[in-house]
């Protein structure tokens, strides 16, 4: 029988090979995209991350000068009519 004969071993050994081989292949480059697409994701996260720090921070300012805007208004609406040009006319 063929199937029994050295050539067809070696040949069926070379295929399976060649099969197996293959198969480490797209392993391997399954594995590259999936860790180049975790490694995206955590980059788009930490830039998500960083803008809403950024505008926490931005909040937490605008509020920390909240009663120097509140004066500096203030201030306006009383003082202008004062020191308007017609007032010094």
């Amino acid at each position: 029988m063929y199937e029994q004969s050295e050539e067809f071993q070696q040949e069926l050994k070379l295929k399976v090979r060649e099969l197996l081989t293959e198969q480490e292949w797209r392993r391997r480059k399954m594995q590259m995209r999936i860790s180049e697409e975790e490694g995206r994701l955590k980059k788009d996260e930490e830039e998500a991350k960083e803008m809403w720090k950024r505008k926490r921070e931005h909040e937490e300012q605008w509020e920390g000068t909240r009663e120097q805007r509140g004066f500096r208004l203030l201030a306006d609406v009383l003082f202008e009519p004062l020191f308007s040009k017609h007032a010094f006319k």
